[in-house]
């Protein structure tokens, strides 16, 4: 437990919450002003004036993992979900609901910077807002095909200056619940601070493998444009040509457009990256 997590003990159920990871999604607040009653005298905090299954759900509903539960009465704990998912936010984070590892801390639901302005990385603190970031919650589809396992342990791997390695089943989903992605392995996220009120742009180079590019800079606006990275077909240029492969020096790659998550590679593709 960090030391910016507080502690509320009820009768039934024990809240926890951890401000750093908030993004002020209102969920709680809003859903039972009882319970979580902000700028209250004394503790905001109220778990006895509901039901510990009413805590448990308001809980589920926070995004970012802030808030936490412990059922004192036998009454079920959290349990993972059946389907990893990861949502895009509109000109906000990631928001993800798996039985994950980020780092050394396992989660159940968090919500991953994009924006790269973040102080709390790889978490968002909403820091986004006021840096003016722009970044669609409807990227475009990309064909995948349906996982044989769709729940399982993810793995979420911060690396020096750059993006995350996401390791293990995950669904990508948009913000109005589209499927964008299939994938067991990707990098996303932001990589550097952006400055203010800039939009992604989608620039096309060519980049060593993963490993080696993810903690170097881009000249493009670091708003959005330097926020994903991703592996295209091994035989198609990111341009549209053809040519391109995938070697054990090299690979093609592109920075997707407005902050998508990532047109995610296969773990084939990125095994055969050296």
């Amino acid at each position: 437990m960090s030391d910016d997590t507080q502690e509320y003990r009820g009768s039934k159920v024990l809240i926890r919450f951890e401000g750093k990871k908030c993004i002020h999604s209102r969920n709680c607040v809003l859903g039972r002003p009882d319970v979580f009653v902000p700028n209250a005298p004394g503790d905001w905090i109220q778990p006895d004036a509901a039901p510990a299954e009413t805590i448990a759900a308001l809980a589920h509903a926070c995004p970012s993992g802030a808030v936490t539960y412990e059922r004192l009465d036998g009454g079920p704990q959290e349990e993972p979900p059946k389907v990893n998912t990861a949502r895009i936010r509109e000109n906000g984070p990631i928001a993800l609901h798996a039985k994950a590892t980020i780092g050394d801390k396992a989660v159940f639901r968090a919500t991953l910077c994009r924006c790269g302005a973040s102080a709390n990385k790889p978490y968002c603190d909403g820091s986004h807002t006021a840096h003016g970031f722009k970044a669609t919650g409807e990227p475009d589809s990309v064909d995948s095909t349906p996982l044989a396992a769709r729940d399982g342990d993810l793995k979420v791997t911060p690396t020096p200056n750059g993006p995350l390695m996401v390791e293990g089943n995950l669904e990508v989903v948009t913000g109005t619940g589209r499927t964008q992605n299939r994938t067991q392995k990707c990098f996303c996220a932001a990589a550097v601070r952006p400055r203010k009120n800039l939009t992604a742009t989608a620039p096309t180079k060519r980049l060593d493998s993963p490993a080696e590019t993810a903690p170097q800079r881009s000249r493009t606006p670091p708003g959005g444009g330097r926020v994903h990275r991703c592996i295209r077909d091994p035989v198609t240029r990111p341009g549209g040509g053809s040519g391109g492969s995938i070697s054990q020096k090299s690979a093609e790659m592109t920075v997707r457009p407005r902050g998508t998550w990532c047109a995610t590679a296969t773990r084939r593709e990125l095994d055969g990256i050296s």
